[in-house]
């Protein structure tokens, strides 16, 4: 009877010491194991065209040659322009971006210089777009509020949109 008492004993004693191995085990693996993470970030190249876009097409390199306003600038502004209630006066702003470019979000915030702090806003020059591939950033940005269309802007944030095709090479987006 003692044989089987020591046995049973022995049996107990081994599964009590593999379980405490198994659980220091378990808690080591636990506290040493690590997970290793490296952030790389990669500048972009984005430089100014050789030549101007075009101002009919800014899909399009123009034939003004390059200066030092290339990435920004305006065809159709008169220098001196009259802003009097009911005049429109013309902007074709352009950015341009050199053919070979990384990739980029092209963003302009027009600031109406003439809107005053408590100015009505329905009485406040405004602009539209007629360029539809530009979107005003959601939230960012001010419309007339005599406007029922939402296409008056007083000044904001907008977006060079443009719909890509990524399904087939031969697609024209």
């Amino acid at each position: 009877m003692e044989k089987t008492n020591n046995k049973k004993r022995y049996g107990v004693l081994a599964v009590v010491l593999v379980a405490l191995l198994a659980a220091g085990v378990g808690t080591w693996a636990w506290l040493s194991a690590q997970e290793k993470l490296d952030n790389v970030f990669t500048v972009g190249s984005i430089d100014a065209p050789e030549n101007k876009p075009s101002p009919v097409d800014p899909e399009q390199p123009g034939t003004d040659n390059n200066d030092s306003h290339a990435r920004l600038f305006e065809t159709k502004w008169i220098e001196n322009s009259k802003m009097v209630p009911g005049a429109t006066v013309d902007k074709n702003p352009n950015v341009g971006i050199k053919a070979g470019s990384d990739d980029a979000y092209v963003f302009i915030y027009v600031k109406n210089a003439i809107v005053k702090s408590g100015t009505s806003l329905d009485k406040t020059p405004y602009f539209t777009i007629k360029n539809t591939n530009w979107k005003p950033v959601e939230g960012e940005f001010t419309t007339n509020q005599s406007d029922n269309s939402g296409t008056q802007y007083v000044s904001g944030l907008f977006m060079y949109f443009k719909k890509l095709c990524w399904c087939e090479p031969a697609c024209k987006a």
